[in-house]
């Protein structure tokens, strides 16, 4: 191959606008005898994030700030103020996880003793049947994990004067 026509060199990343035009005369290489195309201004990249930054600060730093109680502690909060669902939804999920499967385990050897055709069946149909049950426990605990986030920001939102009667 000849280097009389080489291609246009692909524009890097925060190198300015556009692709590189290719060359008037094949011999001539990209940005010979022109001037690099001019950087950004150091600042101009970081605009949007200036702006996130910003708002995050004004907003977000105030709910995030909220503090939670250990989870004894929630625990024996007779006032219920402070919320711990969130915390023990992990722990339940697993738990209900590991009740499935030792519910299918026992299904299976429970309906091969009986037939083995029956055995067959639930060793087929029991993981579909398992997932049903799977699906529908974590539809229910991402309700009451939405549930209550939306109690806990609008507390917060309550204590830091957004909401008034």
């Amino acid at each position: 191959m000849s280097d009389q026509h080489i291609p246009p060199v692909p524009p890097q990343p925060g190198s300015g606008s556009g692709s590189t035009p290719p060359p008037s005369n094949p011999g001539q290489t990209p940005n010979a005898g022109q001037t690099p195309p001019s950087s950004q201004a150091p600042n101009a990249g970081n605009q949007w994030e200036n702006v996130a930054s910003g708002a995050a600060q004004s907003f977000g730093t105030s709910i995030s700030d909220v503090g939670t109680p250990g989870f004894f502690a929630g625990l024996f909060d007779y006032s219920f103020s402070k919320f711990i669902t969130t915390k023990v939804l992990g722990v339940l999920y697993g738990l209900i996880t590991v009740l499935l499967v030792i519910g299918y385990i026992i299904a299976v050897i429970s309906a091969f003793t009986s037939s083995v055709w029956l055995g067959l069946v639930i060793l087929i149909l029991g993981p579909l049947i398992g997932l049903v049950y799977l699906i529908f426990a974590r539809i229910t605990l991402e309700f009451y994990a939405a549930a209550i986030r939306t109690a806990s920001n609008t507390t917060t939102l309550v204590e830091q004067g957004g909401l008034r009667r």
